[in-house]
């Protein structure tokens, strides 16, 4: 899962940086994903940058 969801976010970062999507990628948590991390320690910060990363894209 962790393997699926760094592949993820690599290829989504370098579909930005290459010019083919046109986005702002988020360089903190918001408010909610930050309470989201606080309430669940135990995830890893690859799991919580690639549900930001992909809520946006919604």
């Amino acid at each position: 899962m962790i393997k699926d969801r760094t592949e993820t976010s690599t290829e989504l970062i370098a579909l930005v940086d290459g010019g083919k999507v046109q986005a702002t990628l988020p360089t903190s948590l918001d408010k909610a994903h930050q309470e989201e991390l606080d309430k669940s320690p135990e995830l890893l910060p690859a799991d919580v940058f690639a549900t930001m990363v992909l809520s946006r894209l919604d």
